[in-house]
């Protein structure tokens, strides 16, 4: 699934797209930040999953929310 993450923001910038990446702060994902900002992604590490608090999962969830408001005319690829 990382693989195709890359793969897919690599020929979206290839065609002139922009691509925003959003990751968990998670420290054995910084490989893949890494990969996807090579690729041509912006990478923005955003805590919304189970393993943090509930207030840090709202937080999380709000700043998604921005995210997806400032990508009006983009297209939302999700891996849950």
């Amino acid at each position: 699934m990382e693989a195709l993450c890359v793969d897919l923001a690599r020929e979206y910038r290839s065609r002139g797209m922009q691509v925003l990446a959003t990751l968990p702060p998670q420290e054995d994902l910084d490989p893949l930040a890494v990969r996807l900002r090579d690729a041509g992604a912006r990478v923005r590490r955003v805590e919304s999953g189970p393993r943090g608090t509930p207030l840090g999962q709202m937080h999380g969830l709000l700043q998604l929310a921005r995210l997806l408001g400032v990508a009006k005319n983009g297209v939302a690829h999700l891996h849950i």
